[in-house]
């Protein structure tokens, strides 16, 4: 009998886990600047262009184990720790078994995986999960590549955020801060939260630069493309004003930070062909940050997209290089924007010097060899700007 694909696993069903012993309660406060008033939806996040960008590596076979059987006892659940301990012994094995399967034999030892935390040390923060590769591997430390917290339903929902009563709504914004702070240590535009009932996707977008010693900086450019449309909250100006200081954010352009969020809500519930579901998603983020881009930006091109690259067309997401664009393909062209790329240098700079942990700045390289493609170098993070045509 043959293996089933990576698709077909990460579309099998996954075991619920009984809610009602949870207790409500209040979420954590993380100390950060940054502030969170709002989200989108991510619009282009949608299985359609999943698999229009990786419908080749996810008909590869799937090596790994299916979903244990769960035993009475594993799906009581009680804190947040029991939530976390289902999701790593469920789901989560599936996850990793698939990241491992749609590496090639080179790349293998480069696979993402969900771990803990801890995994990626001397950020200041220990976020629940990491997703870490051998590939953003520097000074005996992991780079967080994906960063994600787990909660309880009984205490968080994406349904939250439209609450008339303020505390409700405040609690949502403690938690979305929470995973924002974390993206932003680790410089990441992708995170996620998830709870016994669902998974919610993330992508982050730096909004506006407060005054200080980063107004000295030079300024990134916006880029020239439309915004996903914004969606005012009725608690717009909620933003809780007293939250402490971040214990010593070491880049001032932190300080006063708008992060724009756009998310993703799939139920674990969701299962079988055809799906997004919240496995597969989950499976393609790190894939996303690791061949394509994940730097934080003000915009980014649309998911499925292409860019020029040299003598051909390289893909914004999934870093695939090719000499000539596919039928239809969407271009959104870059600038070549060398002020943020300096800028960012220099904010990883004074990272080493005021962060005792952090020994050395990591170096992207002028190459990240290795891809789910083959043998392909990756330059380094661009910020794009969008020129959007169809190229037949």
């Amino acid at each position: 009998m043959s293996n089933p694909t990576i698709l077909e696993a990460l579309q099998w069903h996954t075991t619920a886990i009984g809610t009602s012993s949870l207790p409500k309660g209040h979420n954590t406060r993380v100390k950060t600047h940054i502030r969170i008033s709002t989200w989108t939806e991510w619009s282009d996040f949608t299985y359609e262009n999943v698999m229009a960008m990786y419908a080749d590596q996810l008909e590869r076979p799937y090596h790994g184990q299916k979903e244990r059987i769960a035993l009475a006892k594993d799906l009581w659940v009680y804190n947040e720790a029991s939530v976390d301990d289902l999701q790593r012994k469920f789901p989560f094995t599936i996850i990793n078994s698939a990241l491992d399967s749609i590496m090639t034999e080179e790349t293998r030892p480069h696979a993402p995986y969900y771990g803990r935390g801890a995994m990626s040390r001397g950020s200041g923060y220990v976020p629940d999960w990491a997703c870490v590769s051998d590939r953003e591997y520097h000074n005996n430390n992991y780079k967080s590549i994906v960063t994600g917290d787990t909660k309880t339903s009984a205490k968080w929902q994406p349904e939250m955020y439209n609450s008339a009563h303020t505390h409700t709504f405040l609690e949502w914004q403690k938690v979305v801060t929470q995973v924002a702070a974390y993206a932003n240590r680790f410089r990441t535009r992708y995170g996620f939260i998830v709870t016994d009932k669902e998974v919610v996707i993330l992508r982050f977008k730096r909004e506006r630069i407060a005054p200080g010693i980063a107004a000295s900086r030079p300024r990134r450019r916006p880029n020239t493309r439309v915004n996903f449309s914004q969606t005012s909250s009725p608690h717009s100006s909620s933003s809780d004003p007293s939250l402490p200081s971040s214990e010593s954010y070491d880049d001032d352009e932190d300080q006063g930070v708008d992060d724009n969020i756009e998310y993703k809500t799939i139920p674990w519930g969701v299962n079988g062909p055809g799906k997004l579901t919240a496995k597969l998603a989950l499976a393609v983020l790190p894939l996303m940050a690791l061949h394509g881009e994940r730097h934080l930006a003000r915009s980014y091109p649309g998911l499925n997209t292409w860019r020029t690259d040299g003598t051909g067309v390289r893909h914004n997401t999934t870093g695939e290089f090719r000499k000539r664009a596919p039928p239809g393909a969407i271009m959104e062209e870059d600038e070549g924007d060398e002020d943020d790329e300096d800028d960012e240098d220099d904010e990883e700079d004074e990272d080493d010097e005021e962060d005792e942990e952090d020994e050395e700045d990591e170096d992207d390289g002028d190459s990240r060899p290795g891809s789910i493609y083959g043998d392909i170098e990756l330059p380094k993070p661009k910020h794009v700007t969008k020129n959007k045509f169809s190229k037949k």
